[in-house]
């Protein structure tokens, strides 16, 4: 099955476990909806226009509900993604500059600014998401990069504009380390179940990080030259740690590679037309989505492909695709 957003741009956001796949779309205006769809027909379920902002769309918690920036105010809504209803409408004193992240115990972990336009007066901050309330916050001057913190092992991982990365007790936002490679990071990091966070940087180098300090670093192959006088590799998406102990990660236009996440050392690359992170289906194969539509399911020991699991889903120029 297909189904056209009618919008530029159209992502798979999640899908909770037995329920619909939930779709962000938006077009050049920076106006954006919320789509629930049958996730073996593609027929639609539900849809919310003015959902969100251009840039943050919502995040799925431990819970199973939608966290998301409001559009129009400082404020946080929660949806249940079985029905589009939004459940509470949690007002904040700082207007959010990054999507959120909650973790199992309730805490809403986002980025925000007090002052709009400021990034001098950003901060991380955390909240109880029933009530709303901030139980800490914590300065980042220069701002973050709108991807959500990460919440691993105690922790809470997030990147600033500045490049750096930043880890922060769960609990009480206290400083744990920061990591300031000469290069700036560009993404969210990774974090394997073991512990090891990951991160690369705009220079296409992948850290492996033990308490903020480098156990390994591996810069990918470049690709032969393009004609165009381009740069040669770029690393389009944040990276994905797999519970297999594989790291993976999506270069531009060109491949996705696997690099063995006790070592940093190529295991496998696979060509792929790919400007979207790879993601794992419950057989535990890697998919890609190529920029035709196409998925890719490749065999995550020896990269080859496979047949990928039910329910997979592509995205196209505003299109969802369900093989």
């Amino acid at each position: 099955w297909t189904w056209n957003s009618g919008d530029d741009d159209a992502a798979l956001l999640s899908r909770p476990p037995g329920g619909p796949c939930l779709a962000a779309s938006g077009d050049a205006y920076g106006v954006n909806r919320l789509t629930a769809l049958d996730p073996d027909t593609g027929a639609v379920l539900w849809t919310r226009p003015r959902a969100y902002l251009s840039n943050l769309p919502p995040t799925l918690g431990p819970d199973g509900r939608l966290y998301g920036d409001a559009f129009d105010c400082n404020a946080i809504n929660v949806w249940n993604p079985s029905t589009g209803a939004v459940q509470q409408h949690l007002d904040l004193p700082f207007a959010p500059t990054t999507r959120p992240t909650a973790d199992a115990q309730g805490t809403l972990f986002v980025g925000g600014s007090r002052t709009p336009l400021d990034a001098q007066s950003e901060a991380l901050h955390a909240i109880d998401s029933r009530t709303g309330q901030e139980k800490w916050s914590v300065p980042l001057r220069g701002g973050l990069i709108a991807e959500a913190p990460v919440v691993a092992h105690h922790e809470v991982l997030c990147t600033g504009r500045d490049g750096k990365v930043y880890a922060l007790d769960e609990e009480t936002g206290t400083p744990r380390w920061v990591f300031a490679p000469q290069t700036p990071i560009t993404h969210s990091v990774a974090v394997s179940p073991a512990g090891t966070v990951f991160a690369v940087d705009e220079h296409d180098t992948v850290y492996a990080l033990h308490e903020g300090q480098p156990t390994w670093t591996a810069p990918l192959q470049s690709p032969p030259p393009n004609p165009y006088g381009l740069p040669d590799l770029d690393v389009s998406q944040p990276l994905l740690a797999a519970p297999d102990g594989h790291v993976y990660a999506s270069t531009s236009g060109h491949s996705v590679r696997a690099l063995d996440g006790q070592t940093g050392t190529q295991l496998w690359e696979h060509p792929a037309d790919t400007f979207q992170p790879p993601t794992l289906d419950a057989q535990g194969d890697v998919l890609v989505t190529n920029s035709d539509g196409s998925v890719l399911a490749l065999s995550p020991s020896q990269g080859d492909t496979t047949a990928p699991g039910a329910a997979v889903l592509s995205t196209l120029a505003g299109t969802l695709a369900g093989y």
